[in-house]
């Protein structure tokens, strides 16, 4: 079991992997929810998804989000990790391993938002849920960025990426008539998101910024606090500045105690902490 949880561990923490963290997230998601429906006859996947009544959303306000990380069905999720797989390498080969967090999330949001506010006029059923919406914001995203980008498909042969969107989106407009209309209609908003993502960027508005920057300090709340002892001075022996040897007046020292009391040592610049590191050092 340990060698598990350490493979796990190898995986999930190895640099460049958006891909394979977000492929991890959904099955561990989708074998949660399955495992608890055989095991103790609960369905947990309607807690998960988005739902179309105003009254269980309010029930379940972070189904706006959870939706598109959950799937009930092998097949539904095999097909959407393997096109995160395909797509999402060609999309960091060009914007980066972060950028994709961000569109799959920007993605997965809008088909979420479109789903809940039209099901409010149309008969979608009782709710929606699955990462397609996203995996349409990446392949459209991937698409506007490089419409001319090849890549092989089986038994076709080589295809420029702008004709694969476009069959990823005509085929979901003519299943607008169909059973699943509501999850078509997520499945468009998705791709419309990252059409508008793309052009956004080129015109110089990143809408990744704000994704990232919740998803920094969502990450910050779970790492350990780095432990750092500090003693504070001897009057007769003052701090040194470790960058150019000249004496650093106490209040320098106590301002930079302050910051860490008020805002965390990760707040730190990279100066401030090599003075408290030397000091306590010295001091010692």
């Amino acid at each position: 079991m340990a060698s598990i949880k350490q493979d796990f561990q190898q995986v999930w923490n190895k640099p460049n992997n958006a891909i394979a963290r977000l492929i991890i997230i959904n099955v561990m998601i989708f074998l949660f929810v399955n495992l608890v429906s055989l095991l103790v006859r609960f369905d947990m996947a309607n807690w998960l998804m988005i739902p179309s009544s105003p009254t269980q959303f309010i029930l379940q306000p972070w189904s706006i989000v959870t939706s598109f990380f959950t799937h009930e069905g092998f097949m539904h999720l095999l097909f959407n990790m393997l096109a995160i797989y395909w797509f999402g390498e060609i999309f960091t080969q060009f914007l980066g391993q972060r950028k994709l967090y961000a569109i799959y999330i920007l993605g997965g949001l809008a088909g979420s938002i479109a789903y809940f506010v039209l099901a409010q006029f149309l008969p979608f059923g009782i709710g929606a849920l699955g990462a397609s919406a996203a995996v349409f914001a990446i392949i459209v995203a991937s698409a506007t960025l490089m419409p001319d980008h090849t890549i092989h498909l089986l038994l076709i042969g080589p295809v420029k990426l702008k004709y694969v969107a476009l069959v990823y989106v005509i085929l979901s407009f003519f299943g607008l008539r169909g059973t699943n209309s509501g999850g078509e209609v997520a499945h468009l908003a998705g791709a419309l998101m990252g059409f508008v993502f793309i052009k956004q960027l080129k015109a110089g508005s990143d809408w990744s910024l704000p994704i990232l920057k919740a998803m920094d300090w969502v990450e910050a709340l779970f790492k350990p606090k780095p432990k750092m002892h500090v003693s504070y001075r001897n009057k007769e022996r003052p701090f040194q500045n470790p960058r150019n040897s000249s004496s650093v007046d106490q209040s320098v020292i106590d301002k930079i105690l302050d910051k860490i009391h008020e805002s965390g040592y990760e707040k730190l610049t990279e100066e401030e902490k090599s003075i408290l590191f030397k000091a306590s050092k010295k001091n010692n």
